[in-house]
């Protein structure tokens, strides 16, 4: 019996492993790029609304030790769920300082939507200003501790 001249077996399997390499190749691509554009969309904001809100702890965080223990104030007239996350926020940009909502702490951070409206929120309490950071942030201090 005659041999052929080609033997197809040769290049069938190699052309099979081409094709299926390419198919991988050409499929894995768009998913990759795909993962690519969705990361870039993931990138951190630096101006979105907790971003802004946390700065404004930047100096007072400054100005407390680690391990301190702080209370906090905010002003009244917020629901409880507002409050809770403007306490949350705090607590969580103030780490490792230890903020507790209440004022009967010696070292009390007020945090108000104004200046003017923090003057106003501790008049007629024990709380006196001790630095105010003009964006609403106060450090105060309890006069009766």
């Amino acid at each position: 019996m005659k041999k052929p001249l080609i033997d197809y077996k040769s290049i069938i399997r190699p052309s099979i492993i081409i094709i299926l390499f390419t198919l991988c190749i050409s499929l894995a691509l768009p998913l990759a790029a795909g993962v690519y554009i969705y990361r870039q969309d993931l990138k951190p904001n630096p101006d979105d609304e907790i971003s802004v809100y946390l700065r404004r702890y930047d100096k007072v965080k400054k100005t407390l030790k680690p391990g301190d223990v702080v209370g906090y104030i905010a002003e009244p007239g917020l629901t409880i769920g507002e409050r809770d996350k403007r306490l949350f926020l705090t607590q969580y940009e103030m780490s490792p300082v230890l903020v507790v909502l209440s004022t009967d702490i010696k070292t009390v951070i007020g945090n108000f939507e104004s200046p003017a409206s923090g003057r106003k929120t501790i008049a007629g309490k024990p709380l006196v200003v001790v630095k105010d950071f003009g964006n609403g942030v106060m450090i105060l201090r309890n006069k009766k501790l």
